[in-house]
């Protein structure tokens, strides 16, 4: 399904949405004109960025780098020799943890950069985008 943006409600839409999955975002005619082709098509880029973003590879590189840690914990730290069974598991749980983490933290930020973007795409074709907190007044 290809979303195209059209107007200011089609960027309002886009913010929120959370279980819908597009296979593309496209800006209209009408925007191309003003921010020019290649300009719309990063913009176009960007979005679906931040949108398809599932936080995969903020878990994945969390996971990675809290392996290393605890590997270099127990090479370093510790004499190799010394560690028993019981320490297997608490690592696991670590990386696994760090990955669910690393996840969240992933999710949080595309979403961060979605909205930050789509205000920015606002002010340069239709004006001002509204903030939470400019909502939440009225």
């Amino acid at each position: 399904m290809e979303y195209i943006i059209k107007t200011y409600d089609d960027l309002l839409r886009l913010g929120k949405a959370k279980t819908e999955h597009f296979e593309h975002i496209q800006l209209d005619d009408s925007l191309n004109k003003i921010l020019g082709k290649t300009e719309a098509k990063k913009w176009e880029h960007r979005l679906e960025r931040d949108l398809f973003d599932c936080g995969c590879s903020s878990g994945a590189f969390a996971m990675i780098t809290s392996g290393f840690l605890c590997l270099a914990y127990i090479v370093v730290i510790r004499d190799a020799s010394e560690i028993n069974k019981a320490v297997l598991p608490v690592i696991l749980v670590i990386v696994f943890l760090a990955g669910a983490a690393g996840k969240v933290a992933g999710l949080h930020r595309a979403k961060r950069r979605l909205k930050r973007n789509l205000s920015v795409l606002s002010n340069l074709c239709f004006g001002p985008f509204p903030s939470e907190e400019h909502k939440s007044g009225q």
